[in-house]
């Protein structure tokens, strides 16, 4: 989905910014067209692979691995409109317009925690689906978000009013968005494979553990989420302005953007270190899940900071058309993971979170540098 997503952003916002819009719209729909044939491809992939997959964790319990396996099952037939759904956020950011797709997302995270509840555990009538539920949930919130895109664009009102009537592929208009949307998104997809990797790590500390990583990753999110709806529209910025030559004003929104989204890094870091088990508590209130959890918060805590100006950067580089660097570099950091957790995860379960926190630490670092090469690069030009 990233791959699209980001092509999308940055090849729109660069074709307004150098006042060619009829080259943004082809542009729009090449992206909608790839990400449903990607997301196709990777659901029959999920289909067909699910217990290979489920299977690289080694889990013990028989019940865990058949219910994670009906939960890919039935995930992957709404892999498409994940898809389809983030693509069209791209859309919606490159043109400048991140309302509306704020507010269908907003729709569907509701509906999703709605649902969530009556369909695990059977209220209003409906029988308890446990792990099947949570995934139709899943399904059904992602359905409801590509059919309100769907709404909006038949309002003749709309920017993407009949967007694919007239379509033709178009093969530099797909290598173009698949060459800026790659990086990006093969970069997640290993970091993906990164993360079930140290999942397997964490693993071998015991069920708590894996409890204690899953809820504290979900209580992170706060801050880089926050980052990334902020990366997402800086992109957009920084890509208008950049082909139309204004440096001064990429510099300035950087430094603008970068101060708001240091006040949630701030934030996040004074909560997580000082607060992190009492947070922890309200979702996990046992003592031995508390302390462990907010262990994982606070050494998580220190590199908030850092983890802003990693996001904020590469939405700046992004905007820019440099997706290599950053995603080669965020891959490359995110790899040192592993070694570092095998060899800290040999002493202490908290050694794994400090090989998380050194990582953030670095790709904060070094991608930020990259930005600022490249700044006073196109600068002297």
């Amino acid at each position: 989905a990233f791959i699209t997503k980001t092509g999308a952003e940055i090849t729109i916002s660069q074709s307004l910014g150098a006042g060619n819009t009829p080259r943004a719209y082809r542009f729009a729909r090449h992206a909608i067209v790839l990400s449903l044939l990607g997301g196709c491809l990777l659901a029959i992939g999920l289909l067909m692979g699910r217990h290979s997959l489920i299977g690289f964790f080694q889990l013990a319990s028989e019940d865990i691995v058949a219910d994670a396996e009906d939960y890919l099952f039935i995930v992957a037939f709404g892999v498409p409109s994940i898809f389809f759904n983030a693509t069209y956020f791209g859309l919606y950011n490159g043109f400048g317009y991140s309302q509306t797709p704020f507010w269908a997302n907003s729709a569907g995270l509701g509906l999703n925690m709605v649902l969530d509840p009556v369909l695990i555990r059977g209220w209003l009538w409906f029988p308890p689906l446990g792990v099947r539920g949570a995934a139709l949930a899943t399904v059904i919130s992602q359905l409801i978000v590509s059919l309100i895109f769907l709404a909006i664009a038949r309002n003749a009102s709309s920017r993407f009013h009949h967007l694919l009537k007239g379509f033709r592929p178009n093969r530099h208009f797909a290598f173009r968005l698949l060459k800026l949307g790659v990086p990006v998104g093969l970069q997640n997809a290993l970091f993906a494979c990164i993360g079930m990797t140290i999942a397997r790590l964490v693993a071998r500390w015991g069920d708590l553990g894996v409890a204690v990583q899953t809820t504290g990753a979900q209580i992170e999110a706060i801050c880089y989420m926050t980052a990334g709806g902020f990366a997402s529209a800086l992109g957009s910025y920084v890509g208008q302005n950049f082909a139309a030559g204004k440096f001064d004003r990429i510099r300035e929104g950087y430094r603008k953007t970068l101060l708001l989204t240091s006040v949630a890094g701030a934030f996040a870091t004074v909560l997580f270190v000082f607060w992190g088990d009492r947070l922890f508590g309200l979702f996990i209130p046992e003592p031995n899940a508390m302390r462990e959890g907010g262990i994982y918060l606070r050494i998580m805590g220190y590199p908030q900071l850092f983890i802003v100006l990693e996001i904020m950067s590469t939405g700046a580089l992004n905007g820019m058309g440099r997706t290599f660097a950053p995603a080669a570099c965020s891959l490359a950091l995110n790899a040192v993971r592993i070694p570092l957790a095998l060899w800290f995860g040999a002493y202490a379960l908290a050694g794994i979170w400090w090989a998380l926190t050194i990582s953030s630490f670095l790709k904060g670092t070094v991608i930020t540098v990259l930005l600022l090469i490249n700044l006073r690069r196109f600068t002297r030009r």
